[in-house]
């Protein structure tokens, strides 16, 4: 006996026996074999389609990027120096003022600087300068141990601040 050969329509089998061909009708009913054909091809679709498959993948060229990031921090002036003028005493029931200017060089990328004076007598005066002016003068009217404080700010950057103290 030859083997069992499916059809092309459903539920036929074609057999060869001898020299001839006989194609039988199969039990069940043509719907019945057609779905269970549907759900052979299904089944080996899905398993093609969910089995992993190795990916081969070469570069092959090289690029440069759009930008480049980096970081940067805002430095405070390198030295700072005070010129002081000491009050002293009152003459003719009026006091006398004294003066401390305040100078340092310019730090790089700095746009402006915040100046700020704590006389012995406590509070604080504070102006702002640009960048490349020589600096700041402050009217002293106290005596005793003050602190002047130099900020480097660039918009929303500031340094931290160089200080000096002096005494009159």
């Amino acid at each position: 006996m030859w083997p069992a050969h499916w059809g092309w329509n459903a539920g036929e089998r074609t057999e060869r026996k001898g020299g001839g061909i006989a194609v039988r009708r199969m039990t069940g009913t043509g719907a019945a074999l057609a779905c269970q054909r549907l759900a052979t091809v299904c089944l080996v679709g899905g398993l093609l389609v969910l089995s992993p498959a190795t990916a081969w993948a070469t570069f092959t060229g090289k690029m440069s990027a759009a930008f480049s990031v980096g970081s940067a921090t805002l430095a405070a002036p390198a030295s700072l120096t005070v010129t002081v003028t000491c009050p002293h005493g009152t003459g003719h029931g009026v006091g006398n003022q004294g003066s401390a200017t305040v100078t340092f060089p310019d730090v790089l990328l700095a746009s402006s600087y915040q100046v700020v004076l704590t006389p012995p007598t406590g509070g604080s005066t504070t102006q702002t300068t640009t960048s490349g002016s020589t600096g700041t003068t402050f009217t002293l009217t106290a005596t005793g141990t003050s602190v002047v404080s130099v900020t480097s700010l660039r918009q929303s950057w500031t340094s931290t601040p160089i200080t000096r103290s002096f005494t009159c």
